[in-house]
């Protein structure tokens, strides 16, 4: 675990490399690792020593926070440690999270796999594999939008309300689909109630200030943008909310930004 917390940099890194891949990439400066790597390497060495760990998928951290993480669970006589190098902490007390068996913890690494070529066929295999995990059929919802297919997307969306029925992932959603029926007034609703329920959710704010920006609100729309932009998790979604916020900036101008900007 020292060993595995003296290689922790911060970036967005690659995101899906197996144990094997992690290892082989150690000692190359130019690799950048990530949460779900970190613990895949960390169950193989303890298993390799016979201790018993498994996959954990973290949906609070200690502190409460929502946030989209992994790491391990040791189990050792009566006990059960959370093991997370990402947080350099060993026994960390994460507020929600899920253990995950080896056959769930697959469905989890096809969730993450980034091919544009087979993502859907690879989401729809890990819902089926683990058909009670909200966070894979969000994921699933995701690329069924992405390849146009709404209906099929809502279905999966109906049944997964049955899981979770008020997250800030349902909100998240329920705002999208309004969005793409054309109704922004109930679109921003459920995206304002997304982004209180998790305020760090950069896909809400980048949806309300698509939705502030087409109703002509553009101050709000920047702020929106500019939140997206502080909390994303992905190069694509703060290179989307740069352009944005420089379009407005084209627009209305930089000055009236920080006149009306309420935060630091």
């Amino acid at each position: 675990f020292d060993g595995l917390t003296r290689r922790i940099e911060p970036g967005h890194g690659h995101g899906h490399r197996t144990a094997k891949e992690v290892f082989a990439a150690w000692n190359d400066p130019n690799v950048s690792l990530i949460c779900t790597e970190y613990a895949n390497l960390f169950i193989a060495l303890a298993r390799a020593v016979e201790l018993r760990a498994f996959y954990v998928h973290v949906e609070k951290d200690y502190r409460g926070k929502a946030v989209p993480h992994d790491c391990v669970a040791v189990f050792v006589e009566d006990r059960a440690l959370l093991v997370d190098a990402t947080y350099r902490w060993f026994g960390v007390p994460h507020k929600e999270f899920v253990v995950l068996d080896d056959l769930q913890a697959v469905a989890h690494h096809l969730v993450q796999l980034k091919d544009p070529d087979r993502v859907l066929a690879r989401r729809r295999l890990a819902v089926k594999l683990h058909p009670d995990f909200a966070w894979a059929q969000f994921d699933l919802i995701r690329s069924l939008c992405e390849a146009d297919q709404w209906d099929e997307a809502r279905r999966v969306f109906e049944s997964v309300l049955q899981l979770e029925p008020s997250s800030s992932d349902v909100y998240l959603w329920r705002g999208i689909f309004a969005d793409h029926d054309g109704d922004l007034d109930a679109a921003a609703d459920y995206l304002q109630k997304a982004s209180a329920l998790n305020p760090e959710d950069a896909l809400a704010h980048f949806g309300l200030g698509e939705i502030f920006g087409r109703q002509g609100k553009l101050s709000e729309a920047r702020e929106e943008f500019r939140a997206s932009l502080r909390y994303a998790q992905d190069t694509s979604t703060a290179d989307n909310a740069r352009k944005m916020i420089a379009q407005i900036n084209e627009k209305i101008g930089i000055e009236d930004n920080f006149l009306q900007t309420s935060k630091p």
